[in-house]
């Protein structure tokens, strides 16, 4: 059956097959991204006044959404596979317009998405801009896996959710050939050698885009306007030391790293790859807790306290009681440096091997007295944890999660943790970090009228000191407009007050917006340069504080 068309846009033209399920929508939603996504791909090529972006304007690339099988696509695009795309005719090479492939059903019959869609779009639109640039011969010919290996970096790098993991075809392969100081030629027994149906050759080539990147430093635009002909002409440029043999810089570094039985990497990207103290070990983390409703202390006749609730308010009795936490910290480790990394957990000296269980250890416990002073109940005590780790494998490679839990409410206290991480080769070059949870497993609590009476108190003393914050503005030295030091110290000033009506205003913005049009009136600048009642409250000093100091000097 004959495609129509769905749509067009400046550049592209949208075509369907109308007896595949799903293809006119896909047509028209894919018409709805492709020239932002055309133009985020252009930005790492070196176009010169949008001549290649104007050139495609008058060749328009032709955008297929077909089914090999039924669509009656031309004979030299069987190998249109499930899932895959093609490109020919780019402009420059034939002077006619491009066009592109693109299957409409996966692997598993299900039509693709609309993001991998555009994830194909990419991949084969990046080959069509390398023909105007003449990056790489196209097709099957010899250094065509070059182009082959650009174009799933640039699809990886703006749809990196879509992406395959296709360097371990080259890193299992045996031998593995030299795909980067020359362009592997053809030959009867293997006609796909160095070309772009050669797997082996583009993983190679993802692997060394990928070591010139983030290994070596340099950016996706820089590789590209660097060119050659082979993977060595490209870093010789770059580098400008040609005397070098990339091609065994990079597997000598990778061979530190890998191990001898058989890889699976979960990433295109194991770079960078450091040893003994380059290497570095990060971690994030986050809290949470809740009341623990059955441990309640249930106090069967109420208990009272004599304290201030501030330290400008006088004593008054409350009513207290013990409110018990379930606390859990959650630290993600992440690294630097490692290929395969093998992350451990301790704590002390108790290494923790299972993914889930229960530890104890002894730990500095603070229990509040009502008072506010240290309880009798203070003091080193054993606690019980549960915890649980995760190991995620995503296209950032291999982090771990730890999840800690308090089974115990004895006060507040902290855990020290450390999380170890080495290599499944260099075992020896271990890297550690060292972190402090806390855990506020058991605090007092007081009657609501605690909480206003606190509350009252710091907004009165907040405002009377707002006076005092204000009057150091005109105590400072006016600076020239163009001394540095001074109007940093003018910045500053300003900054003071806003600090204190930022605490005023997280309770009560009328008085806040007071104390600012105070602060206005002292000064002579607007109020809103101190609080902003309806937007909350100011950001830190910008541009526009600058003017409002230099207008006081």
């Amino acid at each position: 059956m004959p495609v129509l068309e769905q749509r067009s846009t400046a550049r592209f033209i949208l075509k369907y097959d109308p007896a595949v399920p799903g293809a006119q929508t896909l047509a028209q939603t894919l018409g709805d991204h492709i020239e932002s996504d055309f133009h985020r791909l252009l930005s790492y090529f070196p176009v010169e006044d949008e001549q290649p972006g104007n050139a495609f304007e008058k060749h328009p690339t032709l955008v297929f959404l077909v089914v090999p099988s039924t669509s009656g696509v031309p004979a030299s695009l069987a190998t249109l596979t499930a899932g895959g795309a093609l490109n020919r005719n780019a402009y420059l090479a034939t002077f006619r317009s491009g066009e592109i492939y693109i299957n409409v059903t996966s692997g598993t019959g299900a039509n693709i998405t609309l993001d991998y869609a555009r994830f194909l779009f990419i991949a084969e639109m990046a080959e069509q801009l390398m023909v105007v640039y003449n990056y790489v011969p196209g097709g099957n010919l010899q250094g065509a896996h070059r182009g082959e290996a650009l174009s799933r970096i640039m699809a990886e790098e703006l749809f990196p959710a879509q992406a395959s993991v296709w360097v371990n075809a080259w890193l299992n392969s045996s031998p593995r050939l030299d795909y980067i100081d020359a362009n592997p030629a053809p030959t009867p027994t293997l006609p796909q050698l160095g070309g772009d149906s050669d797997p082996a050759g583009y993983g190679a080539g993802i692997l060394f885009i990928n070591y010139l990147r983030h290994q070596l430093g340099y950016s996706l635009y820089e590789i590209i306007q660097a060119g050659g002909v082979t993977f060595r002409d490209t870093y010789d440029t770059l580098t400008g030391r040609p005397a070098d043999d990339p091609n065994a810089l990079m597997t000598a570094l990778l061979d530190k790293h890998l191990p001898t039985f058989a890889i699976n990497l979960l990433t295109n990207n194991p770079f960078p790859l450091y040893e003994g103290t380059e290497r570095g070990v990060f971690t994030a983390l986050s809290s949470e807790s809740k009341v623990s409703a059955s441990l309640i202390d249930v106090i069967a006749e109420p208990r009272y306290v004599d304290v201030s609730p501030f330290r400008t308010c006088a004593a008054r009795r409350y009513r207290y009681w013990y409110e018990n936490r379930v606390v859990t910290n959650s630290v993600l480790a992440t690294c630097e440096g490692f290929l395969l990394p093998r992350f451990q957990w301790k704590v002390g000296a108790q290494y923790l091997y299972a993914a889930k269980g229960t530890f104890s250890h002894t730990v500095e416990v603070f229990v509040a007295h009502p008072d506010g002073s240290p309880s009798t109940d203070s003091g080193q005590k054993v606690v019980t944890f549960d915890y649980e780790i995760t190991e995620i494998y995503d296209g950032e490679g291999k982090r771990s999660r730890m999840r800690v839990t308090n089974r115990e409410f004895p006060g507040r206290f902290r855990l020290e943790m450390t999380v170890e991480v080495n290599e499944t080769r260099n075992f020896e070059a271990a890297k550690s970090l060292s972190m402090s949870l806390d855990f506020d497993a058991r605090d007092v609590r007081y009657e609501q009228r605690y909480y206003a009476d606190r509350l009252q108190c710091a907004t009165h003393d907040i405002v009377a000191n707002i006076p005092h914050v204000v009057v150091n503005i005109h105590n400072i030295p006016r600076p020239h407009p163009n001394e540095v030091s001074g109007m940093v110290a003018l910045l500053d000033a300003i900054e003071s007050v806003r600090d204190e009506l930022r605490r005023v205003g997280e309770q009560r913005a009328d008085i806040a917006s007071r104390a600012a049009a105070y602060a206005s009136i002292v000064t002579g600048l607007p109020s809103s340069v101190f609080f902003r009642g309806d937007a909350g409250v100011m950001d830190r000093p910008g541009p526009h504080d600058v003017t409002m100091a230099r207008h006081l000097v």
